[in-house]
C-alpha cells in the first residue's frame, strides 16, 4: 500500500515546482500501470544494440532535457518564493496593524496613591 501511495505522490505534479519529481528526476512522465492496461501506451521492448552515433544522441536529447526542466524548476522555484514572501508579509501588516501598544507614558501619569505618599511615575 506504501508503494501505492509514494507513486502518487512522485507523479503528482507538485504546485512549487510546476513539475512532477519523477519528471524532475527522469526528464519524462511516467509510464503507469493504468495507462498500460488501458492500452492508452505501449511499452517498447528496450533494445540493446545501438550505434555509438544513436547512443551519443540519446545522450543529448536527455542532457537538453535535463536542462530544460532546470531552468523550468529554478523559474517556478523563484515564483513560488516571491509568493510566499508576499503571502508572509501581507500576514506580518494585518498583524501589526492590530496590535495596541502595551505601556504608554501618556496612558499612566501616576500610581495609585496610598494614604501619605505621592509618587508619580516616570
Amino acid at each position: 500500500m506504501l508503494s501505492s501511495i509514494l507513486m502518487g505522490y512522485h507523479t503528482a505534479k507538485h504546485g512549487s515546482i510546476g513539475l512532477s519529481p519523477f519528471a524532475v528526476m527522469f526528464g519524462r512522465e511516467p509510464l503507469r500501470p493504468v495507462d498500460i492496461e488501458d492500452n492508452i501506451v505501449q511499452p517498447e521492448a528496450p533494445t540493446t544494440d545501438c550505434s555509438d552515433a544513436q547512443r551519443e544522441r540519446v545522450f543529448q536529447l536527455m542532457s537538453q532535457s535535463r536542462d530544460i526542466i532546470k531552468g523550468v524548476v529554478k523559474e517556478n522555484i523563484g515564483k513560488a518564493q516571491e509568493r510566499q514572501k508576499k503571502n508572509l508579509d501581507n500576514r506580518h501588516q494585518k498583524r501589526a496593524s492590530k496590535l495596541v501598544p502595551v505601556f504608554s507614558y501618556g496612558m499612566l501619569e501616576r500610581m495609585p496613591e496610598e494614604e501619605g505618599s505621592s509618587k508619580t511615575l516616570g
